[in-house]
């Protein structure tokens, strides 16, 4: 019986083959084993923990805490912020904050881009703070541009660009008039 069947035994493999490439194709980013697909899994990999390293860099804002903020910055970081001169080197970095940092009660951001290769993440967003100052709550909204480095086995910002969201011109004329 078994002779009977070798033929067809012997052929499976090959019918096996023949198809496993028009399987592939209708696979999100073609072959399995390419390097477009590869990629994908890169990028997906890098911005899951990327995304992570940000919800705990949030979160230092929030605890407005300007050591703990500092510690997600490379050693030879720079920070660019309107209204502040430019600082770099993560001790720079932690003298801005702590000079600029009030107590925030939230910080929200929304990706608006995001791409990775080797070692370099980019990040792009809006940013969202509520800064509790003179008894207040002000609400301060902007972009941010971060550039992270893959320093060991984690993420740090290498580059932190942030633009505050104009003020509409009632609000700023509304902000003049007051005392």
């Amino acid at each position: 019986m078994y002779r009977a069947f070798r033929p067809l035994l012997l052929a499976l493999p090959l019918a096996v083959a023949a198809h496993a490439p028009a399987a592939a194709q209708l696979m999100p980013g073609g072959e399995p084993n390419s390097p477009r697909a590869a990629r994908s899994v890169y990028l997906a990999q890098v911005r899951n923990t990327v995304e992570g390293v940000l919800a705990e860099w949030r979160q230092a804002w929030e605890g407005s805490d300007p050591r703990a903020l500092a510690a997600f910055y490379t050693d030879d970081a720079v920070l660019l912020r309107a209204g502040a001169e430019p600082v770099s080197g993560r001790p720079m970095v932690a003298r801005a904050l702590e000079a600029a940092l009030g107590p925030v009660s939230g910080v929200q951001t929304v990706n608006l881009d995001f791409t990775a290769s080797g070692d370099a993440a980019y990040y792009t967003g809006k940013f969202h703070r509520w800064v509790d100052a003179h008894g207040a709550t002000r609400a301060e909204s902007g972009t941010f541009v971060m550039v992270l480095h893959h320093v060991g086995r984690t993420w740090k910002i290498r580059s932190y660009v942030e633009m505050p969201d104009a003020v509409p011109p009632a609000a700023a004329s509304a902000a003049d008039a007051a005392p």
